[in-house]
């Protein structure tokens, strides 16, 4: 049966696995300063045509790193992070990507939210029409060396109930061009600790209801930012709770962090 993967597909396909970033972080040259990032933005909207009667609006965004005084290889790095977290794709050419022609945006549809060659009538009725919107762009709210790359999407199929939107932020140090993973950032045994944190300061939001996660609970997800003060974490409709949360975010302070971070990322607060 031909499926169209409005949750789960999608965060397949925006989230695949990332080849790791292999420059040796001490021998990175210094982290620039944040003002001698220059970047540009694309947006492209149109309605395309996908697999017989199937068509879907789409409009994408796209912030990148375009700066001849930046290490080359650095920000080589940062675009292909970018382009990893947006597209599944590990190329530094992200711009390339943002103005593809309108074939490669209908074969990234096809690979990442139609699967399978059945035919089903119904279910083709059904599923007409939608509308998916993507959009990066750089928020420099980070400590000195580091930055925020904030994803930001929206899909929705003619017959669904509602839209689903999403927010996928990556953190990328500006000394190596790499993304920080919470993994990398924490010791190795953060967390169960890091969960108690977040359910912590998640209990003591104003809109906070006794039983509204699901019974896994709260847990680091790796969808983070950082700012001077601390850490948000920051969690889906559908992910931890029912859709009527919308996007969930929790702050962690800084002085609780500092304990658990890896020896590599100490100096983040100081």
């Amino acid at each position: 049966m031909k499926k169209a993967i409005i949750l789960t597909g999608l965060a397949a396909f925006v989230l695949l696995a990332g080849v790791s970033c292999k420059q040796d972080k001490k021998n990175a040259p210094a982290a620039p300063g944040i003002d001698t990032l220059k970047t540009e933005a694309f947006v492209e909207a149109k309605t395309i045509q996908l697999k017989k009667d199937y068509r879907v609006e789409y409009s994408l965004s796209v912030e990148y790193v375009e700066d001849e005084r930046l290490d080359p290889v650095v920000a080589d790095s940062i675009n292909c992070a970018i382009a990893q977290a947006m597209f599944g794709k590990r190329d530094p050419q992200v711009k390339a990507l943002a103005i593809a022609e309108e074939s490669k945006v209908r074969e990234w549809f096809e690979e990442g939210i139609w699967e399978g060659d059945d035919e089903d009538e119904e279910e083709e009725a059904f599923m007409k029409e939608g509308e998916w919107q993507v959009s990066g762009e750089f928020s420099h709210t980070a400590p000195e060396g580091y930055t925020n790359y904030n994803i930001a999407g929206y899909q929705y199929f003619f017959g669904a109930a509602h839209g689903y939107y999403y927010f996928l932020p990556i953190v990328l140090d500006l000394g190596t061009g790499c993304r920080v993973h919470d993994t990398q950032l924490f010791r190795e045994d953060y967390e169960d600790e890091l969960s108690a944190l977040l359910l912590k300061y998640l209990e003591e939001q104003e809109d906070y209801e006794e039983g509204m996660l699901w019974e896994e609970g709260i847990h680091p997800n790796d969808n983070f930012t950082l700012s001077k003060e601390g850490i948000t974490y920051y969690y889906n409709p559908y992910e931890i709770a029912a859709y009527v949360f919308g996007l969930i975010a929790v702050d962690v302070p800084a002085a609780d962090l500092k304990p658990l971070l890896a020896e590599e990322y100490a100096h983040i607060w100081e």
